[in-house]
């Protein structure tokens, strides 16, 4: 069981997740990075990962569709894509309080894809994209980081020098 933490009872309210412990087998086979404080920060989560997870995720995608007004939400928790992957980013002192998520999509063509990404407005530029971006690279380019594309993360493209974050190849090693 997943807590929210909402910061008032609109229905407009933007909750943090509590997780809970992810189990060390799981954990264990997704060791992101030697970097002990990215590991703590950056969970992957596949289609196999206990379901509290995945609905976290999705609880950041219904935010993400929210935000961009988009007409279907932009992850399920019952997917079965084995490629497929889902991070939740949690906050550096409070363990285990995911503050956002990201999603990378392989598509048919055997292209790679950011599908989308979400971090709490309270956690925006304040690095957390920006720790995890090297790991991104390593594992996931090229890839392209697929639009719609806020002022922040436009912004966040041109200070990694990368013009067209649409172009399939924008993101390489």
């Amino acid at each position: 069981m997943y807590v929210f933490r909402t910061s008032s009872q609109s229905k407009d309210a933007i909750d943090t997740v509590q997780l809970p412990r992810m189990p060390k087998a799981y954990h264990r086979r997704f060791v992101l990075s030697p970097d002990d404080t990215l590991s703590r920060r950056l969970h992957c989560v596949r289609h196999d990962a206990p379901v509290t997870w995945r609905n976290a995720v999705h609880r950041f995608a219904v935010y993400f569709r929210r935000e961009f007004q988009y007409d279907f939400i932009q992850y399920s928790p019952d997917e079965s894509e084995s490629l497929d992957r889902a991070f939740l980013f949690t906050h550096d002192r409070v363990e285990m309080l995911a503050v956002g998520a990201c999603s990378f999509r392989y598509h048919t063509n055997g292209s790679c894809g950011l599908s989308w990404i979400w971090l709490h407005p309270y956690y925006r530029g304040r690095g957390m994209l920006s720790q995890a971006w090297p790991y991104f690279v390593r594992r996931f380019a090229p890839f392209q980081v697929e639009p719609p594309l806020s002022k922040s993360m436009t912004s966040f493209m041109r200070k990694l020098g990368i013009a067209d974050p649409w172009n399939v190849h924008a993101v390489r090693r």
